[in-house]
């Protein structure tokens, strides 16, 4: 009370203790009201957080840990971190209060299962002068078995557990780089397999992969290096035989060529073997695979179970194959190549809505065509690099013009995981744009890889980038491609745009097309459109957009640049 006469003088002295008692039971509430917090905050922490005294007896250990470190049947009374993490006593004790001892540990928790552990040490001093052992940390198993299964991904095809070209690509190079005695690199091609894909479907198509596998690791001996390159195309790095290299791979021809089968049926696969020789052929992996490649076109002309050994004659046309692959890597290298530009334009009022990018090599004032080494590029060791340069060169110009561009993919790069993390580094940029990257398909790559074709195109589409299906009705047309892929566009290849005017056949299969595509919300693309009796067509069908030389050329970047703001 505020008056001074309000309690007697002998009550003052009681008051006073009742006052501070009152004031240290507060206190103490207080203090245990915090220590449950902290206690309920550590207990529900994914992490590691023990408390132990000076000499390491462990005297507070959160459920987390209990349960990750399996101690439910063990008496935590007695636990001691010594024991428990293997801790050096006197490291823990050199340990000053301003220092936080870091170590990277493993525990076992099974006979079979490891964990890899990331602790913090640190030591608290009391008012008592007492110290407590405070021990923090993460499990990092998962992380590191998500990194190994990640560089496993990167190195090997998971349908048939072989090596994939990267891995393949490295294995090889180690293996030649001390190699003292004659080896083979064997391309092996699935003559067949888009047929078998068509007509089997496509699961059968993947047993059929994983059934050549198996026979390869049981013709093969254990030190050969396997193979599944990509798509339809297998490898191996053997030692040489004795005995002629062309009856040799007629012996893997006849193994490979055995009847599979699938749900009492026999698929009979039909295969080409190029064979190459090291160091004779080559003495770098690159070199060796761009002859047995080479050597495999050229026997593919003449068919099926053909089996081809490098020789002198075919040296004259790896000469052509050789300068493409001086040209691409020296546009690699010194930044050559450029993109030129072609509009695609909305067929209802003729304003361009998106560009389609072209690659060029520019070698001082000359533009040398893709006609020169696009198809080396596409099959080339180089085409990961290129890519890589590809996006990042579209993405910048999407977001400088403000503008939708397309580009073209191809059926080895689809079946990368370098391709589709390229993409996904410009993430942010496209979900947060209204402008968008659309990549082109062919038909070719949804019948060699159906479900990864599928899976890759599902992911993209998360990325906010957009699919064409290029070239549409010049391969095996499939309805299961409208129906089950998410395609935003269909382009309309210009063998059928070129004879519309004139045939009616032709002009009846291109409105069937843009009818089909319309029903299942496909937009349509007219490719290679030069005359305005085309065009004309073209809109009364009810196509969408259109591109080619009447309404405009393929130009570089610095031309488009003046389009788009005139």
């Amino acid at each position: 009370s505020s008056e001074k006469t309000f309690f007697e003088e002998k009550y003052k002295y009681i008051l006073e203790e009742v006052k501070n008692n009152l004031n240290f039971a507060i206190k103490k509430l207080s203090l245990l009201v915090r220590d449950k917090i902290i206690r309920e905050a550590l207990e529900k922490l994914d992490e590691i957080v023990i408390i132990a005294d000076e000499n390491l007896n462990i005297e507070y250990i959160n459920q987390f840990t209990i349960k990750l470190l399996d101690l439910y049947e063990k008496d935590l009374s007695k636990l001691n971190c010594r024991d428990l993490f293997l801790l050096n006593h006197e490291e823990i004790k050199s340990i000053s209060s301003f220092q936080i001892l870091k170590k990277l540990l493993t525990y076992k928790k099974t006979l079979h299962k490891i964990l890899v552990l990331e602790i913090k040490i640190l030591k608290v001093s009391l008012p008592d002068n007492k110290e407590k052992i405070v021990i923090i940390g993460k499990d990092l198993t998962k992380k590191i078995e998500l990194e190994r299964d990640i560089q496993t991904l990167k190195h090997y095809d998971t349908l048939t557990e072989l090596l994939n070209l990267r891995g393949f690509f490295q294995k090889v190079s180690e293996l030649i780089s001390f190699l003292d005695t004659k080896a083979l690199f064997i391309l092996i091609n699935i003559y067949n397999f888009s047929y078998i894909n068509h007509f089997y479907g496509f699961t059968a198509g993947d047993h059929c992969l994983q059934e050549i596998a198996k026979r390869l690791k049981r013709f093969f001996p254990k030190d050969a290096i396997l193979g599944r390159l990509f798509g339809d195309y297998f490898g191996v790095f053997v030692k040489a035989p004795e005995q002629n290299y062309e009856e040799f791979g007629k012996r893997i021809l006849n193994e490979l060529s055995k009847p599979i089968e699938w749900k009492n049926r026999l698929i009979l696969p039909e295969f080409n073997i190029g064979i190459v020789v090291f160091p004779d052929n080559g003495k770098t992996f690159p070199e060796l695979y761009q002859k047995a490649d080479l050597l495999l076109k050229e026997i593919k002309k003449s068919g099926s179970q053909n089996v081809g050994v490098f020789t002198p004659p075919i040296e004259d046309k790896f000469k052509t194959y050789f300068r493409k692959m001086l040209l691409v890597r020296d546009a690699l290298k010194e930044n050559l190549f450029v993109f030129y530009y072609q509009p695609i334009f909305k067929i209802s009022d003729l304003k361009i809505v998106a560009l389609e990018a072209l690659v060029r090599i520019k070698v001082k004032d000359k533009i040398v065509s893709p006609k020169e080494f696009i198809d080396y590029l596409e099959e080339s060791p180089y085409l990961e690099e290129f890519e890589d340069w590809a996006i990042h060169k579209i993405v910048e110009k999407i977001m400088k013009w403000k503008i939708p561009i397309s580009f073209n993919i191809t059926p080895k790069s689809i079946k990368t995981v370098l391709m589709i993390e390229n993409i996904r580094k410009y993430k942010n940029l496209f979900l947060d744009s209204s402008y968008f990257l659309i990549l082109e398909f062919t038909e070719r790559i949804l019948l060699d890889e159906p479900q990864w074709a599928k899976d890759v195109i599902e992911f993209l589409k998360t990325l906010n980038v957009k699919i064409a299906l290029d070239d549409f009705g010049t391969g095996y047309s499939s309805l299961n491609y409208l129906k089950d892929l998410p395609i935003d566009y269909l382009k309309i290849d210009h063998s059928f745009i070129k004879n519309i005017v004139n045939d009616k056949k032709i002009r009846h299969i291109v409105k069937l097309i843009i009818d089909l595509a319309n029903n299942f919300n496909i937009k349509t693309i007219a490719e290679g459109v030069e005359t305005e009796e085309q065009l004309n067509i073209l809109r009364d069908l009810n196509c969408n957009y259109v591109q080619g030389y009447f309404l405009g050329v393929p130009q570089p970047e610095e031309d488009i640049e003046k389009l788009l703001k005139s």
